[in-house]
C-alpha cells in the first residue's frame, strides 16, 4: 500500500490553522480497505486539532445496484 495515497496540508493565517487531509481512494477491496486502515490510524493522531478536514471521493456505494456487474462491497468498509 503507497503512502501516496494520503496527503496533508497544513494552512496557517494570522492565528488561525486548519489541517486538510485529501484521500485517493483505489477502487480493489483489498486496497481500499488497507487505505481506511492506513487514514483510521493518521485521524487518531490528528484528533486534538479543532480544524481538520477531510476530502476525498471515497469510491464507496452503498447499494448493488450502482456498480456494474451489481455486486455487495465489503460490509467492514461500509459499516464503520
Amino acid at each position: 500500500m503507497k503512502r501516496e495515497r494520503i496527503s496533508k496540508l497544513r494552512l496557517e493565517w494570522n492565528n488561525y490553522t486548519i489541517t486538510i487531509i485529501n484521500v485517493y481512494m483505489p477502487n480493489m477491496r483489498l486496497n481500499k480497505a488497507k487505505t481506511i486502515e492506513m487514514l483510521r490510524t493518521h485521524l487518531e493522531s490528528e484528533q486534538k486539532r479543532n480544524n481538520l478536514l477531510v476530502v476525498s471521493d471515497f469510491n464507496l456505494v452503498t447499494d448493488e445496484q450502482d456498480r456494474l456487474p451489481p455486486h455487495l462491497d465489503n460490509p467492514g468498509l461500509v459499516d464503520r
